[in-house]
């Protein structure tokens, strides 16, 4: 049996990013980690980050393009 780990709190922020308590490590599809040693990360979830698998609030831009 594997060990137990502690729960993170997840929260989807709509139109915004996925957050993590952290730290985490992230797996990317590729199958590389990163980690994130912050207490809280931020995941995209709109596919505009440069910086994916992390939110570089790419989000907020393309909201403001749509209220336009």
């Amino acid at each position: 049996m594997s060990p137990r780990r502690e729960s993170r709190r997840v929260r989807i922020v709509p139109k915004g990013p996925i957050v993590i308590e952290g730290p985490v490590d992230v797996e990317a599809p590729d199958g590389s980690t990163v980690h994130c040693g912050r207490f809280q990360v931020a995941l995209c979830a709109c596919g505009l980050s440069r910086t994916a698998p992390l939110c570089d609030a790419s989000h907020r831009r393309r909201l403001r393009h749509r209220a336009h």
